[in-house]
């Protein structure tokens, strides 16, 4: 009973227990057995050089990275178990990880500010803006700013939520010396305004001594020595125009963690709609990806237009339904870009080198994933709808034909396009951007036996047994006997459904699985271009 409560006790006085944390890469122990303890409301140091094993630790902490062995208790949570409980009320910053480019910095506040489920995000923002003396850029294109600048954005970003832990990696990285200055006082200002937790990864030892009450000596994977930090010259926000403001008392937590914290199975539609929110700005300034939607299925049905027109006059059996090819082509477009839409959409996290950010806020994989499938939906409209349009403006020949129908063709391809592009972000997870050729390639394997243009039965023997695992080869045989013979098969219908209910299943089995060992391989953090 007495180590029970003394147990309590600790966590309670504890932000953050570390202990026996050892992680491996291969043969190479990047952390050894290093055992730890920080207090609430202190600020506490990692010192030591590059290679000593500070954001290894760091990325631990975080959950983006699994430990080999050894235990990780933040706020009173086992990290292991309960990560998501915690995430809501903690949050982190590196100039060595990056912000979607092409958003501005509001914009960028503002989809990360409904990741953590900020309250009146708006004028959270605005105060941030302004103590962080952000006002000149707020407006503009994040991958527009300097370095340092660059920095003072992230800081702000990992403030937004208010956290109760903020870890820090190399915090002033990139800053003139004032700026560095100014930032180290904001941050105390902040800590001593909230109580909260600062966990700091750094090499700068006067950094350390000024800003940190206790000190973690790190070399080679092994905590060496600890000590005291704090000089005897305190900071002051106040001499350099204000602290940080705050908009609100904290808010009260329960024993699950901030406002709007999912249970363990449950997800958040507001992050889903951050998430998806990112790819709308993206698509508002940039009208060349909404043109490049289009481009392809608009030309791809000019020219199938052209020959179907041709062959109406050579054939009675396409003379009967002159559309046929048109409608098998446009409904390949679904599926197609339902792929390249999933794929396309985890690629631009990548590009910007913007996983870090997202997961160690609450984002779930799961929730990741919805928002992926939302974003293929809204570019697959945008790009095949396009093509609708001219169809039917220049060859009067409508895909709305096939009438209701059209509606299980539809979603049966774009499930099939998800499923496939989720294996190919799986991919990408694994080995780098080195494998999206195959977001472009991929698909096509099966368009020979998918019967698009031709049936089924055209095949040798052998292939019409590969085939029909397909569920494209159900759908596109489905359409022909809408379109030729007046009969929707039911037959076809229903084992497509089955064969899209496993091959979902496995995409999104197998993008947790390339999630999961992303982490045990510390990838998060690093992949992108």
């Amino acid at each position: 009973m007495e180590a029970r409560v003394a147990g309590e006790r600790s966590r309670a006085a504890n932000a953050v227990e570390v202990g026996g944390l050892t992680k491996r890469f291969g043969r190479i122990e990047a952390v050894s057995d290093v055992t730890f303890a920080v207090a609430r409301g202190s600020t506490t140091a990692l010192l030591g050089g590059n290679g000593a094993g500070k954001t290894t630790t760091i990325s631990m902490l975080l959950g983006v990275l699994l430990p080999t062995a050894g235990r990780i208790t933040v706020l009173g949570e086992d990290m292991a178990r309960h990560r998501y409980r915690v995430l809501p009320r903690m949050n982190f910053t590196s100039p060595y990880v990056d912000l979607p480019r092409k958003l501005t910095v509001e914009e960028n506040f503002m989809v990360f500010a409904r990741l953590y489920g900020v309250e009146r995000p708006r004028r959270r923002i605005a105060a941030l803006v302004d103590s962080l003396e952000l006002g000149e850029f707020v407006k503009r294109p994040y991958g527009t700013l300097s370095a340092g600048q660059r920095t003072r954005v992230s800081i702000a970003k990992a403030l937004l939520n208010e956290p109760e832990l903020l870890l820090l990696d190399e915090p002033t990285a990139s800053l003139d010396p004032d700026m560095a200055d100014r930032v180290r006082a904001q941050l105390t200002d902040y800590q001593r305004q909230t109580h909260a937790t600062l966990l700091l990864a750094s090499h700068n030892m006067p950094e350390v001594e000024r800003m940190c009450d206790a000190v973690l000596m790190m070399r080679a994977g092994k905590i060496v020595d600890t000590g005291s930090g704090r000089a005897r010259r305190p900071l002051r926000a106040a001499q350099h125009g204000g602290g940080v403001s705050r908009c609100r008392p904290p808010p009260r937590r329960g024993r699950r963690g901030g406002p709007d914290v999912s249970g363990p199975a449950m997800l958040s539609l507001r992050r889903i709609y951050a998430m998806i929110l990112r790819h709308l700005y993206l698509f508002k300034k940039s009208w060349v990806r909404v043109v490049e939607m289009a481009y392809w299925p608009t030309m791809q049905m000019v020219l199938w237009a052209f020959i179907a027109k041709f062959l109406a006059t050579s054939s009675s059996l396409i003379a009967q339904v002159p559309g046929v090819l048109v409608s098998a082509l446009l409904l390949w477009e679904i599926l197609f870009r339902g792929q390249l839409g999933v794929a396309l959409s985890f690629f631009e996290e990548l590009y910007s080198r913007n996983l870090g950010h997202l997961f160690v806020s609450p984002l779930r994989p799961l929730e990741l994933v919805a928002a992926m499938v939302g974003v293929s939906l809204i570019r697959t409209v945008i790009g095949v709808g396009t093509a609708v349009a001219l169809a039917i403006v220049l060859y009067r020949t409508s895909i709305f034909d096939l009438g209701v129908p059209l509606v299980a063709f539809f979603a049966n391809l774009l499930v099939t396009g998800w499923s496939v592009g989720l294996m190919v972000s799986a991919l990408v997870m694994r080995y780098g951007l080195a494998a999206e050729n195959f977001a472009w390639g991929a698909i096509f394997i099966a368009a020979p036996i998918s019967g698009i243009y031709y049936p089924i039965a055209v095949l040798p023997p052998w292939l019409q047994a590969v085939a029909w695992w397909l569920p494209t080869s159900h759908v596109f045989e489905g359409m022909r006997a809408v379109l030729l013979d007046g009969v929707f098969r039911w037959d076809l219908f229903w084992t497509t459904v089955g064969l899209n209910g496993a091959y979902l299943v496995g995409g999104v089995a197998v993008f947790l699985a390339s999630f999961n060992g992303a982490r045990r391989r510390g990838m998060l953090l690093q992949i992108g271009e």
